[in-house]
C-alpha cells in the first residue's frame, strides 16, 4: 500500500543529454518533468521484480517476518491503481510471538466477532464480516425485550430474516381476520365476465354477494351487449345460451348499488378485478356510481392478504407471487363450491376467511417458505 510520507516525495530529478528526465528515487523517466508525487523507491516492473531478495509486507507476514523500513522498490498495481512496496527479505526480522494474556485476546475477539456474524436461526457464517454485497450478510433484528425491559437483538442472515418477518405476518393476517369476521358489515363479492380488463367488450356477466354468515343476499345474471367470447365461456362456463333471458346490467343496477352500500367493507378474491368489473360496466351502460363503490378504500383485496400468508416469494415481480382461490382452499382445506361461478368462488373466499380466522394467530408457520421464483407471471 501506498504511504502517506512516501507518497508526498518529490522527484528528484536529473536531465539527460537526450532531455529526458529521470528520477533518481523511483528511476522512471520521462520527456517533460512530472508533475506526480514520487513514490519513494525504485519503481520495478512486475515480471522484473526480484522474488529471491524481495517480498511484499503481506508475504513477509506469512513467512511470520516484519518488514524493515524503508522499502527496497514497490510496482504499480493496475487493478487499485496504487504503489505495493517491496522489502529485503534478508534485513526483515522476526515478528513478536504473542504472550498467552495476547492469545487469550485475540481467541476471545474472534469468537465474538464469529458471534456477531453467525446467523442464530440457520447458523450460516458471514465470513467476510459484513464486506458481502446485499442479501449475502447478517443483519440485526429486535426481538422484544430481555427480563430487564432492555430490546433484545439477535442477529440473522437476509434469508432468515425474511423467514421470520413472513411468519410474524402471517399471525398477523389470522388475527385480522378473526377481528374481521367480528364485524358484521362486510360483504364478499365476486363477478363473472367476458374476460380481463384489456378486452373491448369487457363488463360483468354474472355477480354474486354473500355476508358473514354465507346468506346470499345478492346474486344475478347480466346479459351482455356483445356475444359471450369464448375464451371467457370456457373458463366460466357461462355461454349466450345462459344468459339469452337474464337480465341487462342497466337492470340489477339500482338493487346492486342498494345492496352494495349497505356494507363498508367489500371483500373480494382480487378486488382489483371484481370492482374495475363493476366499474366498467356502470361506466359502459352511462350508469352513475355511488362515491363508496368507486372508492378503492371500501375494497379489500383477500388474494393480496392470502398470497402474503402463503409466502410465494417472486424475484420478478419483487413480491408475493399471487395465488388462485383453489390454491387458498386446497391449502386451507377449505371445501370447494365450483370454482369460476359467483356464488361458488363468493362462498370460497369466505371459507378462506374463516379457516384464517381459526387458526387464530397460533398456526405454526412451515420451517421453510415456499421457493423462491423468477417468473413474469400470476
Amino acid at each position: 500500500m501506498i504511504q502517506q510520507d512516501q507518497q508526498d516525495h518529490q522527484h528528484e530529478l536529473q536531465q539527460s543529454e537526450d532531455g529526458r528526465y529521470t528520477c533518481i528515487r523511483c528511476a522512471l523517466t520521462w520527456k517533460q518533468p512530472p508533475d506526480s508525487p514520487c513514490p519513494g523507491a525504485k519503481v520495478y516492473q512486475y515480471r522484473s521484480i526480484p522474488w529471491e531478495t524481495l517480498a511484499t509486507a503481506t508475504q513477509l507476514k506469512v513467512r511470520k517476518l516484519k518488514a524493515v523500513e524503508p522499502p527496497a522498490g514497490c510496482y504499480f498495481r493496475l487493478k487499485d491503481k496504487q504503489y505495493i512496496y517491496l522489502y529485503e527479505i534478508a534485513g526483515a526480522q522476526p515478528r513478536r510471538t504473542p504472550t498467552e494474556a495476547q492469545r487469550e485476546a485475540i481467541a476471545k475477539m474472534q469468537a465474538a466477532l464469529k458471534l456477531k456474524y453467525t446467523c442464530e436461526r440457520c447458523g450460516w457464517y458471514d465470513s467476510s464480516h459484513g464486506k458481502q454485497r446485499r442479501y449475502q450478510g447478517i443483519v440485526t433484528m429486535t426481538e422484544g425485550c430481555d427480563e430487564a425491559g432492555q430490546p433484545q437483538e439477535r442477529q440473522y442472515c437476509y434469508e432468515c430474516r425474511d423467514y421470520l418477518i413472513w411468519a410474524r405476518d402471517r399471525h398477523v393476517i389470522e388475527h385480522n381476520m378473526h377481528v374481521t369476521l367480528a364485524q358484521d358489515d362486510l360483504l364478499i363479492v365476486d363477478t363473472e365476465t367476458t374476460g380481463l380488463p384489456d378486452h373491448s367488450g369487457f363488463q360483468l356477466v354474472e355477480i354474486a354477494a354473500v355476508d358473514k354468515s354465507g346468506t346470499v343476499v345478492f346474486h344475478s345474471l347480466a346479459k351482455p351487449d356483445i356475444p359471450m367470447p369464448a375464451e371467457a365461456s370456457r373458463i366460466n362456463g357461462l355461454t349466450d345460451t345462459d344468459l339469452k333471458d337474464a337480465p341487462s346490467f342497466v337492470e340489477i343496477w339500482p338493487r346492486l348499488v342498494e345492496i352494495l352500500g349497505r356494507y363498508e367493507q367489500l371483500w373480494t378474491y382480487h378486488a382489483e378485478f371484481d370492482r374495475d368489473a363493476i366499474l366498467a360496466s356502470a361506466e359502459r351502460f352511462k350508469l352513475e356510481v355511488p362515491k363508496q363503490i368507486t372508492s378503492p378504500t371500501s375494497w379489500n383485496c383477500l388474494m393480496l392478504e392470502y398470497s402474503r400468508y402463503y409466502g410465494e416469494y417472486s424475484d420478478y415481480w419483487e413480491r408475493d407471487r399471487w395465488q388462485p382461490l383453489d390454491v387458498a382452499c386446497h391449502e386451507l382445506g377449505v371445501p370447494a363450491h365450483g370454482y369460476h361461478r359467483a356464488i361458488g368462488d363468493a362462498l370460497a373466499a369466505l371459507g378462506v376467511m374463516r379457516a384464517l380466522a381459526d387458526r387464530g394467530g397460533t398456526y405454526p408457520a412451515p420451517e421453510e417458505r415456499p421457493s423462491r421464483g423468477y417468473y413474469g407471471g400470476d
